[in-house]
């Protein structure tokens, strides 16, 4: 079937460009004109080559116009054909860092009055999200950090290299992503705070991604639960970084594990639809968004939107970044 494909459309292309070359053929003066004599057939021989030069490039321009035009109406019924272009849904940099697409879409932001847990900041209001972007399906660890820095920040240095970074600030994050720029792999940033929820949500309205408690399913305080939710293990030390299951969208750890930094100041919700919202302009404390290992269920939740002061670092804190790869230009 696939090769049946490929010949039609292999056709339909021999078909055009005979039928572009006909029509130039007919409109092209040179054809028609006289044979070149003495004493003007020099000049009269280069204009002719010139003439026809330009003909030709005219005509493979046209060919190429119509081949694109071609393949656009090929793929729109069989977008995976060899010739159609391909979306790239993981990017992977020198570092080994994975980032995942996250579609365009709208989602409710915020918590129900009635989610247990909820603080008063979480007002439920509409968000678009009007481009597709690329997540990080983990959180920085320490060998990414220390690949690209030369140093190691973490507290928990033992864990090993494959472990969330922490003890990292706002500031510190945005040390990492200017070095990270500067290798020409693509545009880094710290994610809005409508984007980390959006993508931790990954199209679910509960709590946590996958319910409406968080079980055993992430690292945190699994002592300290939300009404009606079993208590569970606490382990009060970091682990590698995917070690629980992913969302529907391939992000591991957005509930416990370590506090991700957000690009945000911290405001109040507005109650009306917004549409790519970043946050105010200035203010004095940044988002931070997803718990920690230390963390009470209740603020692992997907709405949970505590912030803290930029330069703020301890155990607890590392990041999670966004990126445009050069090739989504």
């Amino acid at each position: 079937m696939k090769t049946l494909k490929t010949i039609i459309y292999l056709l339909l292309i021999l078909q055009s460009s005979s039928i572009i070359f006909a029509d130039a053929d007919t409109a092209n003066p040179a054809k028609t004109q006289k044979p070149c004599g003495f004493p003007d057939n020099m000049n009269c021989f280069e204009n002719r080559q010139i003439a026809d030069a330009e003909m030709v490039n005219a005509n493979f321009k046209a060919l190429l116009e119509t081949n694109k035009k071609l393949i656009k109406i090929l793929c729109s019924f069989h977008p995976n054909l060899e010739i159609c272009p391909q979306t790239t849904n993981i990017f992977r940099n020198s570092l080994g860092m994975t980032f995942t697409r996250i579609p365009a879409g709208s989602f409710i932001m915020g918590s129900p009055e009635d989610e247990p847990g909820r603080e008063n900041d979480e007002i439920q209001h509409k968000v678009i999200i009007t481009k597709d972007y690329f997540m990080q399906t983990t959180v920085i660890t320490q060998g990414q950090w220390m690949s690209l820095m030369n140093n190691n920040p973490s507290i928990y240095n033992s864990c090993g290299n494959n472990c969330p970074v922490d003890n990292i600030s706002w500031y510190d994050t945005q040390d990492f992503i200017k070095k990270l720029n500067n290798l020409g792999e693509g545009t880094y940033r710290l994610p809005t705070e409508a984007e980390w929820e959006y993508a931790a949500r990954a199209g679910t309205q509960t709590p946590f991604f996958w319910g409406e408690c968080l079980s055993d399913y992430a690292n945190y305080n699994g002592n300290e639960t939300v009404s009606e939710c079993p208590k569970s293990v606490f382990r009060n030390t970091p682990l590698p970084v995917s070690s629980f299951l992913p969302n529907a969208w391939g992000l591991y750890d957005v509930h416990g594990t370590i506090w991700e930094w957000c690009q945000d100041y911290k405001a109040d919700y507005s109650k009306e639809t917004v549409t790519d919202p970043t946050g105010p302009k200035s203010g004095q404390i940044r988002i931070h968004r997803g718990g920690g290992f230390v963390s009470p269920e209740k603020n692992c939740r997907s709405a949970f939107r505590p912030a803290m002061e930029p330069d703020f670092k301890n155990n607890t804190f590392g990041a999670r970044l966004v990126c445009s790869p050069n090739s989504e230009r």
